[in-house]
């Protein structure tokens, strides 16, 4: 129902509201699962704004999400947002949940350990290194991560439940040995 009204501001294109109109019409978009429209959309706002790091999140998000899925682009456009504003958290976890996608370990770490340090509160990222580190076999490193978030918030039942299963898989680990 409101595409409509943001499809009048575009088509009267003369209005200060054009890019919000095309940005809003992208998300729409993107929650009716409609990715390539969206993208369409943001890229209305980019040719708008080319400093607009909102349309990149949001573009990255839907080629992250799209099918097929084009990790690549998603990669480049979360990182051309984080390049225009470096204070956004969700676009580090983003980019680094990209990256891991990938298999690039490394870099998806750090990116996705970024997003934390840009909200020490932020404990899905440090949820998500934890395991990552268990996918590596890497139970210490994991369990450190849970730990983390436990020091701060003892009643988590996420890291909780991972710092169980990485007890119990470095345990198998140590039982086999």
């Amino acid at each position: 129902e409101a595409i409509p009204c943001y499809d009048k501001i575009i088509e009267d294109n003369n209005n200060k509201y054009l890019e919000e109109c095309h940005l809003l019409k992208g998300q729409i978009f993107l929650g009716q699962e409609k990715n390539d429209e969206a993208i369409k959309e943001f890229d209305e706002v980019i040719k708008l704004n080319p400093n607009n790091p909102t349309a990149y999140f949001y573009k990255g998000y839907a080629y992250a999400t799209n099918e097929p899925r084009d990790g690549k682009e998603a990669i480049n456009n979360f990182s051309k947002s984080i390049n225009i504003d470096n204070s956004d958290k969700l676009s580090f976890y983003n980019l680094g949940m990209c990256l891991l996608d990938e298999g690039d370990y490394k870099q998806g770490i750090k990116y996705i350990y970024d997003a934390y340090l840009l909200d020490p509160k932020f404990y899905k990222s440090l949820l998500k290194i934890g395991e990552v580190y268990l996918k590596l076999e890497r139970y210490d490193e994991g369990i450190a991560y849970f730990d983390e978030i436990l020091k701060n918030e003892p009643n988590n039942e996420f890291a909780l439940v991972r710092k169980g299963d990485a007890l119990l898989m470095k345990n198998n680990i140590q039982e086999e040995s």
